[in-house]
């Protein structure tokens, strides 16, 4: 299933109103098993959406269409525009991996978002060096032979002619663009006054006629300047091909984007945001782009179209919620295959029921998600007790079904 950006999820627990049950607590029931009606890795693929299950499937969508190494470049840079805006690092202990950042953050700073972009150029077999910046991290790419910057924080790239390249041309590599700043950046763009960012001169927005070109890439649109572009170059200093940065680290360690459902679940993503369903550590500051407003959705013709959502419903793009809900079919028998496990369980009369009367009855419902649980609720007629585990079935603790947000958040 293709991921949202900057998705938290809101779980919602409900078994059906007929169902009779009564928990018990044997030690050898709480397992880490999986429902036998399991269906594993669903994905949901709109054909011009890019598959974030994982970083080569990623790569594989976004450059699909691509033709030269510059172009996926581009495509790569404007994939990282699309899913991240500018907020913080998110961080989490032991380093949080760049596909997990990818599918439940989406947003960072400098130094992690260039670890992800090095990520993903790494899927594509090219090599990548951090460049250094008084107050700023950058990374450069190695295609073709050559170094290339795309800095997805300032959003900027710069072209330099190159008679080997296709069409006399390819994206310019830092030392070039210090040593060479007058001709490739202060006489090869301008800033446009009224949209507040920067254009190439020979690709701007313009009005003509009854007519609006709008297919110009804008640069710098969170405030910065092509001064200060010029003047960081002249501090840069390169470093190595460092597999993270900031707390942002290339390897999975473990986190899977997969989505896999047992009967009576359903996961359901959208634009929304349900209040207070964010995670960012033990922060009390919901996640949004500090830069404010939409210049970058409104002038970008790489992203805006698809979050236009955002610009007519948020002040500054944000979080979004979704939820994964459990309401199993108590039509048949075949519900069990919901349950992870059950023991002393039977079916009757669209009900479950202790199986021996005077023992209790247990069933062990697995929630899995790629994405961050935030909420957690639900309701369950006739259990005598429910315990949750945020372990794989390790340890549990009792929880009060009606709110075990608490117990779940962050997981």
């Amino acid at each position: 299933m293709s991921a949202r950006r900057e998705m938290c999820l809101v779980v919602l627990a409900a078994l059906s109103a007929t169902t009779a049950m009564a928990a018990a607590n044997p030690a050898d029931e709480k397992t880490a098993a999986k429902a036998p009606g399991l269906v594993s890795q669903i994905k949901v693929l709109p054909d011009k959406a890019p598959d974030c299950s994982s970083l080569k499937s990623m790569v594989d969508s976004i450059t699909r269409e691509c033709k030269t190494n510059d172009e996926k470049a581009i495509a790569i840079y404007n994939f990282m525009q699309l899913t991240h805006y500018h907020f913080a690092y998110p961080g989490e202990s032991g380093g949080l991996p760049v596909l997990k950042e990818i599918n439940c953050y989406g947003w960072s700073l400098c130094g992690g978002l260039h670890s992800e972009q090095s990520a993903l150029w790494r899927q594509l077999g090219w090599g990548w060096r951090f460049v250094g910046w008084n107050g700023h991290t950058t990374v450069e790419a190695n295609y073709d032979g050559k170094w290339h910057y795309l800095d997805a924080f300032l959003k900027f790239y710069a072209w330099k002619p190159d008679p080997n390249a296709p069409g006399g041309r390819t994206i310019a590599g830092e030392d070039e663009l210090t040593n060479n700043s007058e001709e490739l950046i202060r006489n090869a763009f301008v800033m446009d006054p009224a949209r507040k960012c920067v254009y190439a001169k020979n690709n701007q927005f313009g009005r003509y006629g009854n007519k609006v070109y709008w297919l110009a890439p804008s640069f710098l649109c969170c405030g910065d300047e092509l001064e200060g572009v010029i003047s960081g170059l002249k501090t840069h200093r390169r470093g190595g091909p460092d597999e993270g940065w900031a707390g942002i680290v290339h390897a999975d360690r473990g986190y899977s984007a997969d989505v896999n459902l047992a009967p009576g679940f359903a996961l359901t993503n959208t634009w929304d945001a349900e209040p207070d369903a964010w995670y960012w550590g033990n922060s009390e500051r919901p996640p949004a782009h500090t830069c404010g407003a939409h210049k970058d959705t409104r002038n970008d013709p790489g992203i805006g179209l698809v979050l236009e959502p955002y610009v007519k419903s948020k002040p500054a793009r944000s979080y979004s919620s979704g939820t994964l809900t459990f309401a199993p079919d108590f039509s048949n028998d075949a519900v069990l295959k919901s349950f992870a496990a059950t023991a002393n369980m039977k079916y009757a009369n669209k009900s479950l029921l202790p199986a021996e009367s005077g023992k209790p009855g247990v069933v062990v419902v697995d929630f899995s998600s790629p994405y961050i649980l935030t909420k957690a609720n639900g309701e369950a007629t006739g259990a005598g007790a429910v315990e949750v585990s945020t372990d794989g079935g390790k340890t549990f603790k009792a929880v009060n079904l009606n709110d075990f947000s608490a117990t779940v958040k962050g997981q």
